[in-house]
């Protein structure tokens, strides 16, 4: 696992100890993701409720949201719970084409390989 800084690590490490999600791969994923920029890790009390265990959808829409630190978000909810906004005029913002396009993409696809794991290759059939 790669992290982006130490402080990236250091959030990631104290989320996970907190939450004690060493073998829960939504919530390794959720807070992997959330702890990529200063700003989630500065709001995390609005994006998710450390005693219910659920992510707190109105921090999407907080004021001090950007368009990259949505991106995050977005996929970080998505990972965690199958999260895809309040209705259908935001489904968008949860597609690949919009998430990925980001500098932060090799980290993004890191938090996929978190939740997911590595997936075994698939053999072609023989003709």
């Amino acid at each position: 696992m790669y992290f982006l800084d130490a402080s990236h690590q250091a959030f990631y490490e104290q989320a996970i100890i907190a939450e004690q999600a060493e073998n829960n791969p939504s919530r390794k994923a959720l807070f992997y993701c959330l702890g990529l920029m200063e700003e989630t890790r500065y709001h995390i009390s609005d994006l998710y409720n450390f005693t219910r265990h659920t992510t707190k959808d109105s921090g999407l829409w907080a004021k001090w949201q950007t368009r990259d630190t949505r991106k995050v978000c977005n996929l970080a909810f998505n990972l965690y719970n199958g999260y895809t906004g309040r209705n259908s005029l935001y489904v968008m913002d949860f597609t690949p084409w919009r998430i990925f396009d980001s500098p932060l993409r090799p980290y993004l696809f890191q938090a996929i390989d978190i939740r997911f794991g590595e997936e075994p290759t698939i053999k072609e059939e023989s003709k």
